[in-house]
C-alpha cells in the first residue's frame, strides 16, 4: 500500500509541473465535479417523485383510491415511475468512480509522464457522462410531464 501512495505523490508532483496539461486537467476535473453535483441533485428530485408515486401506487393497490384503478391516470403514473427510475440509474452511472487518481498516466519515451494522453482520456469520460446526464435529464423531464398530465386527468375527471 505504501508503494501506491508514493506513486500517487510522485504523479501529483509531476502534474504540478506539467504546465498547460495541468490547466486542462484541472478544468476537466472541475467540469466532472459540476456534472457530479448536478446528477446528485437530479437523483434527489427523482427520488422524491419515485417515493410519491410509490405511495400513490400503494393506495391504489390497497383499494383506497378505487376511482383511479384501471384508468389512464394509473398508466401514466406507471410510465412516470419508469422514467424517474431510468433517470436515477443513469445518475448512478454518472457518479461512479472507476479508477484511482491519475492511474492511466503513462510514461513517455523520455521517461516523463504523459499528461496530455490522460487529459484526452478524462475528456472522453466527461463526454460520456455528459451524454448520460442529458438522457437522465430528459427522462426526468418526461416523468414530470407525465405526472402533471396524470394529475390533470385525475382532477378533471376527463377519463
Amino acid at each position: 500500500m505504501g508503494d501506491r501512495a508514493a506513486e500517487i505523490v510522485e504523479r501529483a508532483r509531476a502534474l504540478q509541473q506539467a504546465g498547460p496539461d495541468k490547466e486542462v486537467l484541472d478544468r476537466l476535473f472541475a467540469a466532472m465535479n459540476v456534472l457530479d453535483l448536478k446528477s446528485q441533485a437530479l437523483m434527489r428530485f427523482n427520488g422524491v417523485f419515485l417515493a410519491l408515486l410509490t405511495g400513490f401506487w400503494a393506495l391504489v393497490a390497497d383499494g383506497r383510491v378505487q376511482a383511479l384503478a384501471g384508468t389512464p391516470t394509473l398508466a401514466l403514473a406507471a410510465a412516470a415511475m419508469l422514467a424517474f427510475f431510468m433517470s436515477a440509474m443513469l445518475c448512478f452511472a454518472i457518479m461512479r468512480v472507476r479508477r484511482r487518481f491519475l492511474s492511466l498516466v503513462r510514461s513517455g519515451a523520455d521517461g516523463s509522464l504523459d499528461f496530455a494522453a490522460e487529459a484526452h482520456r478524462v475528456a472522453a469520460v466527461l463526454d460520456a457522462r455528459t451524454w448520460r446526464f442529458m438522457v437522465a435529464w430528459t427522462c426526468s423531464l418526461t416523468g414530470t410531464c407525465l405526472v402533471v398530465l396524470s394529475v390533470i386527468l385525475a382532477l378533471t375527471g376527463i377519463v
